[in-house]
Order: structure tokens, then sequence, then C-alpha cells
């Protein structure tokens, strides 16, 4: 009797199940949480859209292939950009992710715990720098650096370089850039390996290069390629430090690799012709490579959700 009582008290309690209140409080949280944001994107997708819409019919997608962009002469090509948009980015990667992975690896193991706290915070701080102070360090700092050394021994081996300002360059800076981005996320997902599994390996004899292989690296490649994929996403879009060291040339490449010319972006190219553009079709064709870097952001976004969900299923 007194069990039942009991449970018939706590079906009457208006803290048990869903009430009127309940059901409207998510409600609106759910119409808060998708959709401002599906209603932002809307809007985006609708402004690049409408305004891109004459440049698409005017030139279809051939724009794409083409490599000559001459607004003076009705001439939109657009693949140097997409090809320096995303070496620029690839150079970034390829070098910021082995580098936030051992620098990572270093301050979560090794670094004594009265001063993890203290770097940590140092890492955060270099990731709160904007980037027009990279840009400028890239000009004064890193490109006579590169000049003086990498660039002339670059030189003895007969590759080309017309100066400091290139592709190479800005890639090396957006490495700079994501890096701390990169730390801090590799870095939250050390934090959620469980204690005992390190705890247990070095009570077998392992050594500390071993658990950090295979504990501490090995249980979070998911976090790592969320880390990725986040710095490719801020790499693709950056514009400002980009534009300042890239050398803003619209000249198409001359090779696939030719990484070591100035070149642009797509972002860098709107930065530079957006205040200048004038005339329809040059005003749409801006906001046509607006969208198609759109387009390429989502690309690489799907891709990295698809690998993301076979690599937490592994």
């Amino acid at each position: 009797m007194i069990g039942e009582s009991s449970d018939s008290s706590l079906e009457s309690s208006p803290f048990v199940g869903k009430t009127q209140s309940d059901v409207w409080f998510k409600v609106i949280v759910m119409g808060v949480g998708i959709g401002i944001p599906i209603f932002m994107l809307f809007l985006y997708l609708e402004a690049l859209i409408s305004e891109s819409l004459p440049a698409v019919r005017a030139f279809g997608l051939d724009v794409v292939g083409n490599q000559r962009w001459d607004p003076v002469g009705n001439s939109y090509g657009i693949w140097t950009f997409i090809y320096g948009t995303i070496m620029t980015s690839v150079i970034g990667v390829l070098i910021a992710l082995p580098v936030s992975v051992m620098a990572s690896v270093y301050i979560y193991e090794f670094v004594p715990v009265r001063y993890k706290r203290l770097l940590r915070t140092f890492v955060d701080l270099l990731a709160a720098i904007p980037s027009v102070i990279y840009g400028l360090w890239g000009i004064f700092v890193l490109i006579p650096f590169l000049k003086g050394t990498l660039f002339v021994f670059l030189g003895s081996f007969g590759v080309r370089i017309t100066s400091g300002y290139s592709l190479f360059t800005a890639g090396l800076v957006l490495a700079i850039m994501i890096t701390p981005i990169l730390m801090n996320i590799i870095i939250e997902g050390f934090d959620t390996v469980p204690q005992t599994l390190r705890e247990a390996m070095f009570s077998l004899g392992a050594t500390r290069w071993e658990v950090s292989r295979q504990v501490t690296i090995g249980t979070t490649k998911s976090t790592m390629f969320v880390a990725l994929m986040l710095g490719l996403g801020r790499a693709l879009g950056e514009t400002m430090a980009v534009t300042m060291v890239i050398g803003n040339d619209n000249n198409p490449p001359r090779s696939l690799f030719d990484i070591f010319s100035s070149g642009q972006t797509i972002s860098s190219l709107i930065a530079n012709e957006f205040s200048e553009a004038s005339g329809q079709l040059y005003f749409s064709m801006i906001f046509e490579l607006a969208l198609i870097l759109f387009l390429i952001t989502f690309v690489f976004n799907t891709l990295g959700i698809v690998v993301l969900n076979r690599l937490r299923k592994e």
C-alpha cells in the first residue's frame, strides 16, 4: 500500500512527464535552435544566388575553366582563383596539422601540470590574434626571412621564384594562423581520454611514446579529423592575411604545383575588387565568386562529415 501510494503521488506530480509548459519550451527551443540558422542560411543563399544570376546567365559554367580575368574586356575566368584558394588552404593544413599534433602531445604528456594551464592560455591568446596582424607580420618578418633562406636554397635548384609574395607564403601564414585553433581542439580531445587506459598501458611497461601513440593519439582520431576540417574551413575563407602576402596577381599558374609565384584566392579577389566593380556583369561576377566559395566550403564540410561518421563507426 505504501509503495502504491508513493507511485500514485509521483504520477500526479507536476514534475513527472510532459506538461504544457514542457511542450511549449521544446517548440520554442527547437524553433530558435533550428529555425534561425536555417533562416539565416536561406537569406545568405538568396542574396548570393539572386545577385549572381546575371553572370550565370551570361557566361554559364565556362567561367570555371577559363583562366583569363579581364573585366575591361568582359572576360571572366575564375580557375586561377579556385586554384589559389584550394592550394593555399591545402598548404596551410598540411603544415599545421602535424605541428599541432606534436605540440598538443607535448603539452598534454610532457609539460609539468603547473605549467599546462599557462601554455594553454598562451595558445588561446595566439588563436585570438586578428588576421591583419598575421598579415603585417608576414610582410615585414616572414617574407624577408624566406627570401634570405628558403627561397635562396630553392633557387639554387632552379626553382623559379619571382618574389616573396606567393601562394606558398600565404599557405604558411594560414598554417601559423590555424595551428592554435587545431591545438585547442586536439587538446580538448586528449582531455576526454580515460586516465585508466593510460595507467593500464604504463602498468604493462609501455613507454611514454607508446602511450602517446596508441592511447592519446589512437583514441582521438575523430577529434583530429574535426580539427582538420575546422582548420580547412578557416583557411578557405581567410581574406585579410592572405590578401597581404599572396601578391594579388591574376595571372594563371604555369603548372599544377606553381606555388612559389604570386596569385590570388577567391576571398582576396573579392576584397580587392568589390569596391571597384562597375557594371552589372562585373558586380554580379563578384557575387558568383562568393557563391562558388560557399559551394567549395560546403563540399569540403560535407565530405568531412561523411568521413567523420565512418571514423566514429570504426
